[in-house]
């Protein structure tokens, strides 16, 4: 077979069925083989093929007999004979690379007969790497056969180029700023300088003005920088007005600057007041400035003097406590109560407004009937009566009474007048629009209203008309006056002065007084006689007297032949008394009418109970051989009176006691005492001492001696 088959058009291939012939089919780039697939021209079913894709074509016998393929443009006549018995063992081999094609060489072991197998070359085993294009450089693959080395370049692609990120940093006014050009992939870099801007100044003023400098700020917009130009303040440029002064207000000077309005006054003339003249018509008095024709009226009101001292009150009521003009609350207070209106019994009729009551039964305008069986008078007519109670408002039943001559009208709030008809038995009670005089007799308490010999008679709880009677329990009325609403109003004085308050229309013109006594001793008190003080107020004269007491001499005693000597050193009276001596010895017992020293022994000590007027106190003793020989003072001895032990003190008689659970009291009253065993109980309880104190316990006691007074 021929290494090519580029310049044939016609092969015949010869096989045995043991043996295949293959070829590259590389080179054969033109015929009708489409890189899959050869057309076959004819086929005797002796022939198969194999075929890889653009790389080798075979055939191998299966069977005797002649077949061809057209494949590429070439007829390939095959003849197929059959297969001798040889025994072919490879003899030779030839290795093939990846350009050269390699063999083997069979030999038949029993005739020797040999062919050769082409193994077809490798071909190279390329190994790409790929070398990226860089900003300088283009890129390329490189391709390396892994079983020869050989290599070639391909596939080249050009450079990229540099990208540059620019970093700057700006220029100021006076400092270079710079732009630094860094390639995002290869890190070149390069810089360019940006020139210093210099400063750009705009101007902020502030213009002078009278009392402050003007300013011109530049400042810089681009980096802050700033510097100040001032002009001077200018100063007030002031003009004067001249204001006249009034009565009620000051003249003056206005100096006022033009330019910023600032101003000042000076030269004040003071306001000279208004000069009022009085004028009087009838109850009006008219004040009229003669500078400035202002003008005031005042209404002549009653005025109501008033004196007090300081914590004095004046006491009033008025139905009006309207206060029109307040007083000087530094001087005085006024206080005002209201007074409720109401209805008050009376003893004695004058005129008025009266509720006319007769055993509860309250007489009123309502027309009513009553049938008079008992006296054979028939229906009467009369006015009704409600019950009366305290408290109630019976303002539309209130009957004015008033004097006239010969008596008193009693007439209804509608104006009609009460009239009874007089008659022998009982009669009629109208309401008349003709006034009727009655008499109205004082019976004590109560009243009786009559007409002749007609009495208001109430015959029943609800009924009320005309009798001939005699004053008995039902024509006695009581009457009951209406009481405005007042005011009870108090004015008190609380430091001196003088102020006035307009009250109800009258004018309390009020003076407080303050005394101011001085005192003077006008008849001096002796030890035996009172003396007297006087005070006297040094503003107002107003004086009264004390009384001095009694000094009471001031005894000094001394011994003179045998006897105490006492003598007065305010009047130089005397007296004398025997030298007695008095003892205080220890006693088991206390009887009634003398007098001891209390005392207790605690600690090798022995303290005496003392009394001070309502106080009790302690007083520590000396005692030897049974009786006290220290001082023993008055307040020391207790008497043991009534079973008591107490003193006397300013005439009266005061006792030893117990209060409340365990405390010791002085009082007029006291506790029963007994004394036995060395224990001094009080109501009970026994005398404790502790610490300074003196106490009662119910269950135990201190160590108690009584010493008795003996001369």
């Amino acid at each position: 077979m021929p290494n090519s088959v580029e310049s044939f058009r016609y092969i015949q291939v010869v096989l045995t069925t043991a043996r295949n012939y293959w070829w590259q089919l590389s080179e054969i780039a033109w015929g009708s083989y489409d890189g899959a697939n050869f057309t076959r021209a004819a086929a005797s079913g002796t022939v198969t093929t194999g075929t890889s894709a653009a790389t080798e074509l075979s055939f191998t016998g299966t069977g005797a007999g002649s077949t061809y393929y057209v494949i590429g443009g070439t007829r390939y006549v095959i003849n197929v004979e059959e297969n001798p018995v040889h025994n072919y063992q490879v003899t030779a081999r030839t290795a093939p690379t990846c350009t050269e094609a390699g063999s083997i060489i069979y030999t038949c072991a029993a005739c020797g007969d040999s062919y050769t197998q082409t193994v077809p070359a490798l071909g190279h085993d390329y190994d790409a790497v790929v070398t990226a294009p860089t900003c300088g450089s283009g890129g390329y693959t490189t391709y390396t056969c892994t079983r020869c080395g050989e290599s070639h370049t391909a596939d080249e692609t050009a450079a990229l180029g540099h990208d540059y990120a620019a970093e700057i940093t700006p220029a100021s006014c006076t400092e270079d700023g710079a732009a630094r050009y860094t390639c995002t992939r290869c890190g070149d870099s390069y810089t360019e300088v940006l020139p210093a801007t210099g400063h750009h100044y705009t101007a902020s003023v502030s213009a002078a003005t009278c009392t402050q400098p003007g300013e011109t700020t530049y400042t810089c917009t681009g980096c802050g920088d700033s510097y100040t130009e001032t002009t001077p303040a200018l100063g007030h440029d002031y003009r004067s007005v001249v204001t006249a002064p009034t009565c009620t207000e000051d003249g003056y000077t206005t100096h006022t600057c033009e330019r910023c309005g600032d101003s000042y006054t000076d030269a004040v003339i003071a306001a000279p007041g208004h000069d009022y003249t009085c004028t009087k018509d009838g109850d009006t008095l008219t004040y009229t400035c003669t500078r400035c024709g202002d003008a005031y009226t005042e209404e002549l009101i009653p005025t109501v003097a008033v004196n007090l001292q300081v914590g004095g009150s004046y006491t009033f009521t008025t139905a009006n406590a309207d206060i029109t003009e307040t007083a000087d609350a530094s001087i005085v207070s006024v206080s005002v109560r209201a007074n409720a209106a109401g209805y008050s019994r009376v003893t004695s009729v004058s005129e008025g407004r009266y509720l006319l009551v007769c055993n509860g039964s309250l007489l009123t305008t309502n027309s009513s009937t009553y049938y008079s069986s008992w006296d054979g008078a028939g229906t009467v007519s009369g006015l009704a009566c409600v019950s009366y109670s305290a408290g109630g408002s019976y303002d539309a039943y209130l009957w004015t009474i008033k004097a006239v001559p010969g008596g008193y009208t009693v007439q209804s709030a509608d104006g009609r007048y009460l009239s009874l008809t007089a008659g022998t038995r009982s009669s009629n009670l109208t309401l008349s629009d003709t006034a009727q005089v009655l008499t109205i007799s004082d019976l004590g308490e109560t009243f009786s209203i009559t007409s002749g010999s007609a009495y208001l008679d109430r015959y029943s709880s609800s009924f009320a008309a005309s009798y001939p009677g005699a004053g008995n329990v039902n024509e006695q009325w009581q009457l009951y006056r209406a009481q405005e609403a007042d005011y009870d109003v108090t004015i008190t004085g609380v430091s001196e002065g003088e102020t006035s308050v307009v009250l109800g229309g009258v004018r309390y013109a009020v003076t407080v007084h303050a005394h101011h006594y001085t005192e003077e001793t006008t008849a001096p008190a002796t030890c035996t006689e009172s003396g007297t003080m006087t005070y006297t107020c040094a503003g107002c004269g107003d004086s009264y007297t004390e009384t001095i007491p009694a000094l009471g001499h001031d005894y000094v005693r001394t011994e003179q032949d045998g006897q105490y000597v006492y003598t007065c050193t305010r009047c130089g009276e005397s007296y004398t008394e025997p030298i007695v001596t008095t003892t205080y010895r220890s006693v088991s017992s206390i009887s009634s009418g003398s007098s001891y020293v209390i005392t207790v022994y605690s600690s090798g000590k022995y303290y005496a109970l003392t009394h001070t007027g309502g106080a009790l106190g302690v007083t520590a003793v000396t005692v030897s051989n049974g009786q006290i020989v220290s001082d023993v003072t008055g307040d020391m001895l207790w008497t043991y009176s009534g079973g008591k032990l107490g003193f006397t003190s300013g005439g009266a008689n005061y006792y030893l006691g117990r209060y409340g659970y365990s405390s010791l009291s002085i009082s007029t009253s006291g506790s029963r005492a007994s004394y036995s065993s060395s224990r001094l109980s009080l109501g009970g309880y026994y005398l404790r001492y502790s610490n300074g104190y003196f106490s009662l316990n119910w269950r135990s006691a201190s160590t108690c001696y009584m010493f008795e007074q003996t001369n």
